[in-house]
């Protein structure tokens, strides 16, 4: 504090850069930064605004000039890369979903969540940055998404085929069993037949209820003659 009771910047608490909240209002002003002996690079962002006189931070922007906050805690150059660092860490975002998305780390979803939080960053406009070329990174992930989209589908239905192809098998093999005499060893093979059939992925319902109606139907017959032979 100075004698008039104001804070000085020095007495205020540090901003925290990389913030994505929406502000709520379409003006922010920052806290003072503490001294700092950083010595990390000016972020290329910076070229996309500027800093006027009274603190007032403006976005060049594609459609216009466009105010993003309120510098008031020292050299206007901090508060231009403040601004700057929020671009950037878009930017980052965007480069690891990418990555993530494209490695399989990351499905679909995942991504449509990340790319959904970025362009809502993007309206509310509260950086410094190339707008543009964000908007078009974010065009290009929309598309790597749908295309992970369609990739994931298509592993689904070849999974669905791949599945009610190994019941269909089972299923015949369960009707050449049904006149058996290896009463022991078949019993058992029809045992094990339940419990690969239980281990497939789900594949066509109706498909699956008529594959198992036939492994049902010749374990039954099977059982029949089996207990009648040790009957008689």
């Amino acid at each position: 504090m100075n004698e008039s009771g104001a804070p000085t910047p020095g007495s205020l608490r540090p901003p925290t850069p990389g913030s994505l909240r929406r502000p709520t209002s379409p003006v922010t002003t920052p806290a003072a930064p503490e001294a700092s002996t950083s010595t990390e690079a000016p972020s290329d962002s910076m070229r996309f605004g500027r800093v006027e006189a009274d603190g007032t931070v403006v976005l060049l922007a594609p459609d216009g000039e466009v105010v993003v906050g309120q510098w008031a805690a020292g050299d206007p150059a901090e508060g231009l890369a403040f601004y700057a660092r929020r671009y950037d860490d878009l930017v980052v975002e965007v480069d690891l979903v990418e990555r993530r998305l494209g490695d399989q780390r990351a499905t679909a979803e995942q991504a449509d969540a990340v790319l959904a939080r970025v362009r809502e960053a993007l309206a509310a406009r509260a950086f410094v940055g190339d707008v543009a070329a964000l908007e078009a990174r974010c065009d290009r992930l929309a598309a790597d998404i749908e295309a992970a989209k369609a990739a994931a589908r298509a592993r689904k239905a070849e999974q669905r085929e791949t599945a009610l192809a190994a019941r269909r098998a089972l299923a015949e093999e369960a009707e050449s069993l049904g006149d058996s005499t290896s009463w022991k060893a078949t019993t058992e093979r029809y045992a094990a037949i339940v419990e690969e059939w239980k281990a497939l992925p789900r594949a066509d319902r109706n498909a699956e209820q008529e594959l198992w109606q036939r492994i049902s139907t010749a374990r039954t017959g099977f059982d029949k003659r089996r207990r009648q032979h040790f009957a008689e």
